[in-house]
């Protein structure tokens, strides 16, 4: 079959969660004989990673309104797809640009393609690009338009302003886009969000999820469970989880724990740092800690913060970033890999990277991968996250 990934991002220049999957998923697909292609925004030229042919298209600019809506029109995007003839898209983001009305317009011209979309975050159903609700609790994922206005508003304008927004908040007139428009129409930006949303469901043969959370989620949102295909991480990482601690421990050296992914707030290194604070001396004086990851390098606020903390912590190291195929190297003596994330995911990759070194893992349970190598901690909660080290560690030390 001719198969064609459409993705916001790819390697080399960004390598998240989701680059790391789609390459995955292409570099099984080529072995198992398809002729793949990727095409992804951007404004470099076309080129080839790792055998697999990128091509390129320039993104347009996006609008409040076309953010939330989804674009009409992207010729040249359109025209690239059409150029391909795939017998199966994909369908990486719920990007504006890869909006329900241009893939409404490929379908009509390639009626036998069939589309598949991959639900990788909770960025692609929630107008607030997670679930967690008014940044405390973990959100059902119903779009509920009132519900859905008061939390953006709240997170972003304050919890009094975004009610007394949301209240006197324009349901029906056109926003015109002005810079108050997000305010004088904010349920507007959120009707538009979850129609687009709806209309893109309906434009997919087929949506992939890898979590539970995820199927809860789509059949809330009134999703036909035939049209839903459970897709286990695992089966395209391609090996076989381990299910207990392999790395070896010496009594004489120190219990070696990883943090590892992007250093932006829903990432959760502040909360993990604050638990590694509040252990006590003797706990911290059997272990080490490592952060690897982009961003840590940034001058944003967040992590300025987790510099500072991670400075004020002697048994911490500096953060390092790795090239994706040095991480194995690096966690191949590690046994304890730690994954704080505030927002629900659908698998951070990185968990199956600790499982197959052989680590044990703690994590909370909005993760979508099921191990007995993982030990849980209650969402957002210092306390039970510093609880699950003390436990791990005094695991571990017992084992010999």
């Amino acid at each position: 079959m001719k198969i064609l990934h459409l993705t916001s991002s790819f390697y080399p220049d960004s390598t998240g969660g989701t680059e790391s999957y789609v390459l995955h998923l292409t570099q099984g697909q080529m072995r198992n004989g398809h002729s793949v292609e990727l095409l992804r925004l951007g404004t470099m030229s076309n080129y080839v990673y790792r055998d697999l042919n990128v091509n390129t298209v320039e993104p347009s600019k996006i609008s409040k309104i076309a953010y939330y809506a989804g674009l009409k029109n992207h010729e040249a995007l359109e025209n690239a797809i059409l150029e391909t003839q795939p017998d199966v898209l994909y369908i990486h983001d719920r990007n504006p640009h890869f909006s329900a009305s241009i893939l409404a317009k490929v379908k009509s011209k390639l009626p036998k393609c069939k589309m598949i979309g991959v639900y990788h975050s909770a960025g692609q159903s929630c107008p607030n690009r997670s679930l967690i609700n008014a940044q405390n609790d973990v959100c059902d994922g119903e779009l509920i338009a009132k519900r859905c206005t008061t939390c953006r508003l709240t997170k972003t304008k304050g919890a009094f302003i975004g009610q007394v927004t949301n209240a006197f908040s324009l349901n029906s007139a056109i926003a015109n886009g002005n810079p108050l428009s997000e305010l004088t129409h904010a349920n507007y930006y959120t009707r538009s969000y979850i129609k687009a949303f709806n209309m893109w469901i309906d434009a997919l043969d087929t949506i992939q999820y890898h979590a539970d959370w995820v199927k809860d989620l789509l059949l809330l949102n009134g999703v036909v469970e035939k049209k839903l295909s459970y897709v286990p991480l695992e089966s395209i990482y391609d090996f076989q989880m381990p299910t207990t601690l392999k790395n070896e421990y010496n009594a004489t050296e120190k219990i070696q724990v990883v943090c590892a992914g992007r250093c932006i707030n829903i990432k959760g290194q502040l909360m993990l740092l604050q638990a590694l604070e509040n252990l006590g001396a003797d706990t911290q004086e059997k272990i080490d800690v490592h952060f690897i990851g982009p961003g840590f390098d940034d001058d944003n606020e967040y992590a300025q913060k987790v510099r500072r903390k991670i400075e004020s912590l002697d048994f911490v190291h500096q953060p390092k970033l790795l090239k994706p195929e040095d991480v194995a190297l690096f966690l191949k003596d590690k046994h304890v890999g730690v994954v704080p994330t505030l927002c629900p995911e659908t698998g951070p990759l990185v968990i199956l990277d600790f499982l197959k070194s052989g680590m044990n893992v703690l994590s909370t349970p909005y993760i979508g991968i099921k191990n007995d190598a993982i030990d849980y901690f209650e969402f957002s909660d210092v306390q039970s996250l510093n609880n699950a080290l003390m436990k791990v560690v005094f695991r571990i030390s017992q084992k010999l």
